[in-house]
């Protein structure tokens, strides 16, 4: 195996769960007070626009197109968003609310997710694009939603 073989399927394999986990090392270390709600209602938000984005545009995956075996097992189901790339943006932009250093780094995480992901024919580049975006939005919106109430 390729050394950038290896790289593509732990980040698409297992990146999110780094991303996760930088994440909470965020909140561990800044104990953000007032954050939880809004945090929770922003993640409701995300996974509710990727159920809806992919329930209204349905899109093959890239192996399976291709006729291909992908680096990393999966089921030949509906490509688009990129649920994996959304939950990452998601948990890095959190981070990146609460501890802007953490997040810069949970943010790199996340980007090789999705690069990962499309290395490895899981999803195209629109796909990961599209995740990251129902990701960050809803997360964005949470975190000046906190930082604004927390300012007042």
């Amino acid at each position: 195996m390729q050394p950038l073989d290896a790289l593509a399927e732990f980040a698409a394999a297992y990146g999110l769960y780094v991303v996760c986990a930088i994440a909470a090392f965020a909140w561990l270390r800044r104990r953000p007070k007032g954050a939880l709600a809004p945090i929770v209602v922003g993640a409701v938000v995300a996974a509710a626009i990727v159920w809806i984005a992919g329930a209204v545009y349905q899109e093959q995956r890239p192996f399976v197109v291709l006729g291909v075996t992908p680096l990393v097992p999966h089921d030949a189901d509906n490509a688009f968003p990129s649920d994996h790339s959304a939950a990452a943006a998601y948990a890095a932009t959190i981070a990146f609310f609460i501890d802007p250093a953490l997040g810069a780094g949970a943010w790199i995480a996340a980007a090789a997710v999705g690069v990962g992901r499309a290395y490895c024919l899981l999803h195209s580049p629109d796909d990961v694009v599209a995740g990251w975006l129902i990701g960050a939005l809803p997360a964005v919106a949470a975190g000046a939603y906190w930082k604004k109430r927390r300012a007042a």
